[in-house]
């Protein structure tokens, strides 16, 4: 795009310096002729630049929409992944507070269980040293 303003601006230049070399003694006509046979060959050129130009505006916007397209496939499938992220977190969340709340259930017992030990030892220590002090006093009374 950049080349064919360059060319242009030349074009032009050029055509406006061979124009000064024109007598002016001669008519319009032939300085005009003069000058189109001079400038035909540039002119030629900026119209392959144009082509050229063309097609590459023709084809960019192809490029640009399967470009387009190729990132919209990859949202959708990082979209995807989010949700099963997300669906697998919420679903860890709750099997982990599950767990806990077997583990406080579990602890609870052992706690229970331990607490009835601990005082069916004592309960039982009691009766032996109450034996134990029955018999030593039967013994003392022999």
């Amino acid at each position: 795009m950049r080349c064919s303003i360059v060319f242009i601006l030349l074009a032009i230049t050029f055509g406006r310096s061979l124009s000064q070399h024109c007598e002016v003694d001669e008519s319009q006509h032939e300085c005009g002729g003069y000058c189109y046979g001079a400038v035909k060959p540039v002119l030629e050129y900026l119209a392959i630049l144009q082509k050229r130009v063309e097609s590459c505006e023709a084809k960019q916007p192809a490029d640009t929409l399967s470009k387009i397209a190729l990132m919209n496939e990859k949202l959708e499938t990082l979209a995807g992944h989010m949700a099963t992220q997300q669906y697998l977190e919420k679903r860890s969340t709750a099997k982990t507070h599950e767990l806990e709340q077997q583990v406080a259930a579990v602890r609870q017992e052992l706690d229970t269980k331990l607490r009835e030990r601990r005082s069916w030892t004592a309960t039982d220590i009691r009766a032996k040293v109450a034996a134990a002090a029955e018999w030593t006093k039967d013994r003392d009374s022999w």
